[in-house]
Order: structure tokens, then C-alpha cells, then sequence
């Protein structure tokens, strides 16, 4: 946990420009989420017995997810869907960039022909032996907190923050 002291620095920082996490290709964004998303997949990650992945997030992030998690080897067999939407900066519960989150599912839903059976909101029953896993590719504190606060039926055990 980082923070400020009202006091003079306790630790002074700073990164080389040339630093290898900063140059180094087995260092990168992508690299990383590819890390991410083996640990997730393998035996006791939270996407091991899932049967249906919904990647919320938005641009690059949303895309770079969606290919990791499709190319993994345990993906066969699941059904991953990307969903393209951001919480709203002011508001309660369904805000967001084009209406709520459930809108955009929707969306993404009629935009990928994905049949109905394979997208299941939490507020309803889930067919018998379907686990569904939301990844949220936020890394934005502020932006994580209004997620939480306008995703009405969050589950821990299948909501995941992982950007």
C-alpha cells in the first residue's frame, strides 16, 4: 500500500529510462496478461471450471484480453464473450458509456451471435452446470471503485478485477 506522508520522502524512486521493465520484451503489457490470464486458466484459478468468460473493458485492453484468453489451451470449451463498456463517471447502478452493463451485453451479445443460453446475468438462474466468470480489465482505482458500486450483482468468487 502506497500513500503520502505530510513529511519529508521516506523513499526516493526512480526508474532509468533504459530499465528492462520498461525495454525489455519479455517484460511487456502483453506478456504480462499472458501470465495473467495462464494463472486464471490452470487447476484452482477462478477460470478452471468456468464454462462461460465475459471480459468487460474497453479498446486495446478489451481486445488484448479477449485473444489471450481465446489462444490459451484450456479455453476449449468455454465461452468467451468481450464486452465493450466503462462505467459512468456520476450515478448509480446501469450507468456507463451507452446505457449499463447489462445494455452492452446485449450488444455484444447480438454482435457476436452468441445464442442467449451462453450469456447468463447473475439475477437470473444460471442453466444447471454453467459457471459464469466476469473478468473486469480496469486497473484505474477510481474507475475499479465505480464499477463495484454500478455492477449491482457482484459475486467475488466469480468477479475478477484483473488489469
Amino acid at each position: 500500500v502506497c500513500g503520502k506522508v505530510a513529511a519529508p520522502p521516506l523513499l526516493g524512486w526512480r526508474q532509468h529510462p533504459r530499465q528492462h521493465t520498461r525495454t525489455h520484451g519479455r517484460l511487456s503489457i502483453d506478456s504480462l496478461r499472458r501470465i495473467k490470464v495462464h494463472f486464471l486458466m490452470r487447476r484452482g484459478g477462478p477460470l478452471f471450471t468456468a464454462t462461460q468468460v465475459v471480459i468487460v473493458s474497453v479498446g486495446c485492453t478489451l481486445s488484448g484480453w479477449e485473444t489471450d484468453v481465446r489462444a490459451h489451451p484450456r479455453s476449449q470449451g468455454k465461452h468467451v464473450l468481450a464486452v465493450e463498456w466503462k462505467p459512468a463517471k456520476r450515478g448509480g447502478p446501469g450507468g456507463g458509456k451507452g446505457g449499463g452493463i447489462w445494455t452492452a451485453l446485449l450488444r455484444s451479445r447480438k454482435n457476436a451471435e452468441v445464442s442467449s443460453e451462453h450469456v447468463v446475468q447473475r439475477g437470473g438462474a444460471a442453466p444447471v452446470g454453467e459457471r459464469v466468470v466476469r473478468l473486469w480489465a480496469f486497473g484505474n482505482e477510481t474507475v475499479r471503485q465505480r464499477v463495484r458500486q454500478q455492477v449491482g450483482d457482484w459475486e467475488e468468487s466469480n468477479d475478477w478485477f484483473v488489469a
